[in-house]
């Protein structure tokens, strides 16, 4: 019914529409996984998240952890959560974003030449490649004040972004143990690999801002 390696997002999707869910359903996983409870309704998602802001599940922290790192604003709750919240509220200011807008625009114009590009060639080809690139592209240039060229020439932080994700990603599928000792490795190395040149972008951006 769904492709190999699908999105999680697009099976629960999928099970609302065919079986003409409400806006919140729940589905029990017993003994495979945690019984859940799936929201798609958008006014109950805003007071789940917002309104009352329910703590993070722990199998947040299991699948992002071991990308990102312990304590990050993604699976945190409580005085952490808001620690980091108030650290990063300033990059979302609606005057900073409007400062943004050129340098956004710039790295949608690289999108936009890569799609004529493929239009032109005819050949088939994968969509979110170019919709990924061109985020990571955004991202880099609103942190760090400049492209990592993603779009156009590839971006070794990218790539080893993606082998991070994509070997984490099969010990997600997997019970072998000793499999997953040595895919495990390999998503510590990548995530190190990762690791040192976003070290190297943020001190040469802080660089940058001290001499200005």
């Amino acid at each position: 019914m769904l492709p190999s390696g699908g999105h999680y997002q697009a099976a629960i999707v999928t099970i609302a529409r065919k079986y003409d869910m409400p806006g919140l359903f729940y589905i029990d996983l017993w003994p495979i996984s945690w019984a859940q409870i799936v929201i798609t309704d958008p006014d109950v998602a805003l007071n789940m998240t917002a309104v009352r802001n329910h703590p993070k599940h722990e199998g947040e922290g299991l699948m992002i952890d071991p990308l990102v790192g312990d304590g990050n604003i993604v699976t945190t709750n409580g005085a952490q959560w808001k620690y980091l919240h108030r650290m990063l509220s300033p990059a979302f200011a609606i005057s900073h974003v409007t400062n943004m807008r050129p340098m956004v625009a710039d790295e949608v114009m690289k999108f936009r030449s890569c799609l004529s590009e493929k239009a032109k060639s005819g050949e088939v080809f994968k969509f979110e490649d170019l919709t990924q690139h061109l985020t990571f592209d955004v991202i880099a240039t609103t942190t760090f004040g400049r492209s990592l060229d993603a779009q156009t020439k590839g971006s070794p932080a990218l790539q080893h972004f993606e082998n991070m994700c994509r070997a984490h990603m099969t010990t997600r599928e997997s019970f072998n143990y000793i499999r997953n000792f040595f895919v495990n490795r390999k998503v510590f190395a990548e995530r190190a690999k990762f690791d040192a040149i976003v070290e190297g972008l943020i001190k040469e951006r802080f660089e940058i801002v001290k001499r200005e």
